[in-house]
This record gives structure tokens, C-alpha cells and sequence, in this order.
């Protein structure tokens, strides 16, 4: 299975009804939580040097809360009715990108 799939569908569920990290800092030391455990280390397994890992884990967060203050917090309309199927084929090729990439300066 590609990373970029088992990112957009393992976990966005979990933040259905959360409060806005933006606004709340106990739900983004949760959110920041994420990051460390469990999308830091599932990019570190790419094989990338520690600074790239790190820095592409942090690509992949800023799609991933975008989607997830967009569908599940804000419900904009044409992003909430979307299915699970739709999201992965919009956001899996930035996703992968952000993965698989070469190196930018």
C-alpha cells in the first residue's frame, strides 16, 4: 500500500467533531503528538536523511490539517460531501509528491 493512502484514509476520522488546533493549544499539542509518533516516524522509513524526512513529514501535515479544518471543522460544503475515494485520487498525487519528489532548494 502507498504511504500517501494510508495517510489520507488511516486517520483523518480522528479529527471529525476536534477542536481547531489553530485556536486551542491542548488540540495542537495533540495534533503536534501526531506529527512525532506517528507521521514523522512513517516517513523517516523512507530512507531519507533525517532533515528531508522531516521537512517532507511537514508537507504532508499542512495538506492533511488543511483537509481535515476544511471537511471536518469548517464543512465546506463541496469538500465535506466528498468520498474517501475522491480525496485520495485529489490529494494522493501532492501527497506522493511530497513523498517521492527530488530534492527542491
Amino acid at each position: 500500500m502507498r504511504l500517501q493512502y494510508a495517510v489520507l484514509c488511516g486517520r483523518h476520522k480522528k479529527w471529525r467533531g476536534a477542536e481547531v488546533p489553530v485556536t486551542n493549544e491542548a488540540a495542537a499539542q495533540r495534533m503536534r503528538a501526531i506529527f512525532a509518533t506517528q507521521l514523522g516516524p512513517a516517513v523517516a522509513r523512507l530512507g531519507l536523511r533525517p532533515a528531508q524526512a522531516r521537512m517532507r513529514a511537514g508537507l504532508v501535515a499542512t495538506q492533511m490539517l488543511g483537509l481535515a479544518l476544511c471537511r471536518y471543522a469548517l464543512r465546506l460544503p463541496p469538500v465535506a460531501a466528498m468520498s474517501r475515494a475522491g480525496v485520495v485520487a485529489w490529494l494522493g498525487p501532492t501527497i506522493q509528491r511530497y513523498l517521492t519528489a527530488p530534492n527542491q532548494r
